[in-house]
């Protein structure tokens, strides 16, 4: 329901939100989700399936209004606390063995880009980055000449979002097919906070939300004092230490930049990280919907766009 006290007015001094009430409707299946946008049971929809977004672009972009943004990624963490991936000619050789383009078309059907930071190209924060490209040959060799081949490695992931367990699958094939001998586990999500705290897998396929600014990545998933890079790779590295905690003081944006550079720079050669893509997230709604624009934060609400500015035209 609206909140008639709520602080915020528009441009013309109008009181947001302009909505009475908003009905909410949890529909998991994308192909229940979709038919009840296209049947008039609700207004919008806040996430189109990958495999749907080209065809119904093609077929419906006249009668629905669609948005395409930019929601976070998706890397694979390597544990640096215990496990195969302390030594850094595995995390190589793993590395080497990920294919992003089979990512790109089998879990995101061409959607969003293959990205190796969390930043995609446009953005002021896409950096120059620098990571190992797909060679299996290179992966193999690496395995016979640490004497690794045969080294069993488990994977987890979550498994109730579908392109973490969809990439996981993909990563545990590339993995198994240079010679590591590779389970995935699929948590629920309770578990699956439960295994990375613990340190409980070699590998993990993680997502993340966007950012706003780039501390609040590059210090809080990777510094070595956050309690979040503990839990998840439990790297450490000085030299990278320094250079976040410099740029987090840093106000001119270019001497900033090249410092969550060079820190990335050296994510990519240590590898507690290695990224696998862009995730994108394509809304609709009934050309009737005016005034809404979604945004990472959220598709309800942020500054300046969201629910609280949108109304149904006449």
């Amino acid at each position: 329901m609206r909140f008639e006290n709520y602080w915020e007015t528009d441009a013309e001094g109008n009181s947001l939100p302009y909505a009475d009430e908003i009905i909410g409707k949890v529909k998991s299946e994308d192909s229940v989700r979709l038919t009840a946008l296209r049947t008039g049971q609700v207004q919008l929809i806040d996430a189109v399936a990958y495999a749907d977004v080209e065809r119904f672009q093609k077929s419906y972009a006249d009668k629905y209004n669609i948005w395409q943004w930019h929601a976070g990624g998706i890397a694979t963490v390597f544990n640096f606390r215990r496990g195969p991936f302390q030594d850094k000619r595995l995390r190589t050789a793993a590395a080497h063995a990920i294919d992003r383009q089979a990512i790109h078309n089998s879990v995101f059907y061409g959607q969003g880009d293959m990205l190796d930071q969390l930043y995609p190209p446009g953005d002021p924060w896409h950096l120059e980055s620098h990571s190992l490209e797909y060679d299996p040959e290179k992966a193999k060799a690496l395995l016979k000449q640490a004497r690794a081949v045969g080294t069993p490695l488990k994977i987890v992931c979550i498994a109730i979002v579908a392109f973490a367990r969809e990439s996981g699958q993909i990563v545990q094939e590339q993995w198994n097919s240079i010679g590591f001998k590779v389970t995935l586990e699929p948590l629920d999500t309770v578990p699956f906070v439960n295994a990375r705290k613990q340190g409980e897998f070699d590998g993990l396929v993680q997502g993340h939300t966007a950012r706003f600014d780039p501390d609040d990545f590059f210090g809080r998933n990777l510094h070595s004092t956050s309690e979040l890079t503990q839990a998840l790779s439990g790297w450490q590295n000085e030299r990278y230490d320094r250079l976040i905690e410099e740029a987090k003081k840093t106000l001119d944006p270019a001497q900033r930049k090249a410092l969550y550079t060079e820190g990335w720079n050296i994510v990519n050669d240590e590898l507690p990280y290695f990224f696998l893509h862009q995730v994108t997230q394509t809304s609709a709604a009934v050309k009737e919907l005016q005034g809404y624009q979604p945004n990472v934060v959220g598709a309800l609400t942020y500054r300046g766009g969201g629910i609280r500015t949108a109304y149904i035209a006449a």
